[in-house]
């Protein structure tokens, strides 16, 4: 009877330990999960980089435009004004 009630729990004590256990298919499901979230976060960091990058060029060749036609009239009025004195 004492190796029965032993045999009983021991088989018990095995049976609770490997449900308990995570099995590889929950560790590779669960690590999919966090480079999946990763590469998302990755993706949204590029996305804002990327426009906020767009957004100073477009600055920037507005800038340089609006330099290009201040030159150009500057030139423009210089080239007007030695016409003018000769």
């Amino acid at each position: 009877m004492k190796k029965v009630f032993l045999s009983i729990l021991a088989v018990g004590m095995l049976m609770a330990i490997t449900s308990c256990r995570e099995t590889t298919e929950d560790k590779a499901e669960d690590a999919m999960e966090d480079v999946s979230d990763d590469v998302s976060d990755d993706m949204d960091e590029a996305e804002s980089t990327l426009e906020r990058a767009a957004d100073e060029t477009e600055d920037g060749i507005k800038r340089a435009g609006e330099e290009i036609e201040g030159a150009a009239k500057d030139v423009k009025e210089e080239f007007d004004g030695e016409t003018d004195d000769n």
